[in-house]
């Protein structure tokens, strides 16, 4: 049997059976035990009153002797029509005195028990005898027990059996809505291994199969995001790459034909688009390390006003050119972090070097730095238009076309961002990017504090 439907519709049934017969078996301990109570109790009432019918006459008589022929006369009968169960007489020393019959011959180990189960006879509070109750009362009793029992039994068999025939119907019911949602997530599945990712499933209620239902939901709209990543990101590298191989192709062609000299103009040229080339499958070769968690480090202590210097003095004759200030406002006594020198530097420049594109002439660019939580976070601020809020959570993706920091008429390769981002989250440390008030945006990354 394979289907979930008809497994669970059974299981419904199984456990309806199952606990019909754990009822059944309960309620036959139960009955037993209390019978057996009821008839303990029966049977030392019925001694009880024996001995203070007998008491009186031993008080008269002050012996035992003739009470086999009291209770076999005229009142005896009368007695005995009274107590038709087998009635035992033992006197004081525990010799059987009377037994009006009924039963196999008395042993001594059947004496011994009729004595401690036996009530005793008092005579002015002195123990004179004991008189004990055995047998047709108990048989009687247990054969009305037997037939309570049965009819017990039968009436929960039949009420186990219908519950077992409900829970069939239920069973059928629960299984089928349960087995039908997931159902619709074996479909869904398929068309996700299909390559349909716009596929969605119910995400009703707030059981299991709901929660199941938006982590799919969840899970296939990362995939689909994944996806058009994956697709952006070939048709961006695909038109970064065409960009510098058609002018190396155009060019070589208009040399291997003539129509240009091999000026040193057009070979610097030529060398400037392959060295861009370069650096695209280098910068692209880092982030996948980066991300994998495989890229080569050389963890050490970095001090963090050189890495700042190291930093900005490629930049400032840019920075004049377009008419920018660069401040550096670094505390005293910053603790040196442990980093990669060498890759912090290249995080910290590519950040400036996007502030230098994007902030108008006049404008200041500063670096500044704060200690907390043994961490150094260095931040980038400039006076430029700001960030979008809806590129915020973009602004660090591979070739992110923002107006800001992936626009291709600034050159570059679009990875610079993302590179920073690599570099930093591959040394444990964390960047982000946020609008200052009232204009320009900040850019700032943390690292660990070099441990003593």
């Amino acid at each position: 049997m394979r289907s979930l439907h008809a497994k669970l519709a059974l299981s419904f049934v199984v456990v309806a059976l199952v606990a019909m017969v754990i009822t059944v078996g309960v309620a036959q301990l139960v009955i037993a035990a209390r019978f057996g109570d009821f008839l303990s109790g029966t049977r030392q009432a019925q001694a009880e009153r024996l001995a203070q019918a007998l008491a009186p006459w031993y008080r008269d008589t002050g012996t035992w002797e003739g009470l086999r022929i009291q209770l076999g006369g005229p009142g005896g009968h009368m007695m005995m029509r009274r107590w038709p169960e087998r009635v035992l007489v033992m006197d004081a020393r525990g010799r059987l005195v009377f037994d009006s019959g009924g039963g196999p011959p008395p042993t001594p180990a059947m004496l011994e028990r009729w004595l401690r189960q036996g009530q005793p006879i008092l005579v002015d509070g002195r123990t004179v005898g004991t008189v004990a109750v055995q047998g047709a009362v108990e048989a009687g009793m247990r054969t009305l027990e037997a037939i309570f029992t049965r009819s017990v039994r039968s009436a929960m068999i039949t009420g186990g059996l219908l519950a077992a025939a409900v829970a069939a119907v239920l069973g059928a019911y629960l299984a089928g809505r349960i087995s039908g949602r997931l159902r619709i997530f074996q479909q869904a599945a398929a068309s996700i291994a299909g390559r349909d990712l716009a596929v969605r499933v119910p995400e009703d209620g707030d059981d299991e199969l709901a929660a199941l239902g938006r982590a799919f939901n969840l899970m296939a709209g990362n995939l689909q995001e994944s996806e058009k990543a994956r697709r952006n990101l070939v048709a961006d590298v695909t038109h970064e790459l065409r960009t510098p191989l058609s002018i190396l192709r155009g060019g070589l062609e208009s040399l291997q034909d003539g129509v240009i000299a091999a000026s040193p103009e057009v070979v610097s040229s030529l060398a400037d688009e392959a060295l861009r080339l370069s650096h695209l499958v280098s910068d692209l070769q880092d982030l996948n390390l980066a991300e994998a968690g495989h890229l080569p480090l050389d963890l050490g202590r970095v001090d963090v006003g050189e890495l700042v210097e190291g930093a900005l003095s490629p930049l400032r004759i840019e920075a004049q050119l377009r008419m920018l200030r660069l401040e550096s406002r670094l505390p005293s006594g910053l603790p040196a972090v442990q980093a990669d020198a060498r890759r912090t530097q290249q995080v910290l420049m590519n950040i400036l070097t996007n502030a230098i594109k994007y902030t108008p002439a006049g404008g200041t660019i500063t670096i500044a730095a704060r200690v907390g939580a043994g961490r150094v976070a260095i931040s980038v601020t400039d006076d430029g238009p700001g960030i979008d809020t809806g590129e915020l959570r973009h602004i660090f993706n591979r070739f992110y076309r923002g107006d800001r920091a992936r626009s291709r008429a600034e050159g570059g390769t679009g990875l610079g961002l993302s590179i920073a981002r690599g570099y930093v989250e591959a040394q444990g440390g964390s960047i982000w990017a946020e609008n200052v008030p009232p204009r320009g945006a900040r850019f700032t990354f943390e690292l660990p504090v070099q441990p003593d």
